[in-house]
């Protein structure tokens, strides 16, 4: 996106994430699949951007990888780490997935075959909990986003290596919502008391209010508008 049309679409996202509606409804479930049986204790899950496959993760380093169409057609993954695995994002190809948990861990899955491998840890982010991760509308960077404000941009430079270099201008507070809109390298950030932000095309974080809410997550769902839904524990989007 131009830095020209910057303040129009601010305003769209600022209109579409403010605090408009109390979020009170009910949602019925059918014929559920069980991945296996007890708590497995899963945090999140990311569809590919082709709709392929589904990856589930969350305690003990558990990954599911789940057909959309025949969900009892899964497998479990073991990554070597003992981490809670908190946010996953596909890369727009379709290819492979990052996911991110506690102190600084990044698994890469790569789809072709079903292997994990620890791209990330304390060397690049110390021992900070990672909630949020997006990769951008083009896949030439991620973001990566965890306690206290910390947010990185990242990419792989070279085999097994991680270029991850921090941004400028975040908040103080966990960042525990990214999500980037497709096909356009503009993310929106949701933090913990420091509002709602974004980072445009240059990575620079603008943040445009709703500060004081404690916002837990943002989708950017559409592929045809640049439209993004931010959720709070108080029941506000």
């Amino acid at each position: 996106m131009k830095r020209a049309g910057g303040p129009i679409f601010y305003a769209v996202i600022l209109v579409l994430c403010l605090p408009l509606v109390s979020a009170k409804s009910t949602v019925s479930l059918e014929n559920l699949v069980r991945l296996e049986d007890g708590d497995l204790g899963l945090e999140g899950a990311a569809i590919s951007p082709n709709g392929e496959v589904v990856v589930a993760h969350g305690a003990d380093s558990a990954i599911f990888l789940i057909d959309p169409e025949y969900p009892e057609n899964n497998s479990r993954l073991q990554p070597q780490v003992d981490s809670i695995l908190y946010d996953s994002s596909f890369h727009p190809g379709s290819r492979s997935a990052l996911i991110v948990g506690e102190e600084g861990v990044v698994l890469r899955l790569l789809i072709s075959n079903n292997s994990v491998e620890r791209v990330g840890g304390t060397l690049e982010f110390g021992n900070t909990d990672l909630f949020a991760v997006s990769w951008n509308g083009d896949g030439s960077w991620a973001y990566v986003g965890g306690e206290s404000g910390w947010i990185w941009r990242i990419r792989s430079i070279a085999e097994g290596e991680l270029e991850a270099i921090p941004l400028e201008g975040r908040g103080e507070s966990d960042v525990n919502g990214i999500s980037c809109i497709s096909g356009l390298r503009v993310c929106v950030i949701s933090s913990s008391v420091d509002g709602i932000g974004i980072i445009d095309e240059n990575h620079r974080i603008s943040w445009i209010g709703a500060v004081g809410h404690p916002w837990v997550d943002v989708v950017c769902p559409s592929v045809s508008q640049a439209s993004c839904v931010c959720v709070s524990t108080d029941l506000t989007i």
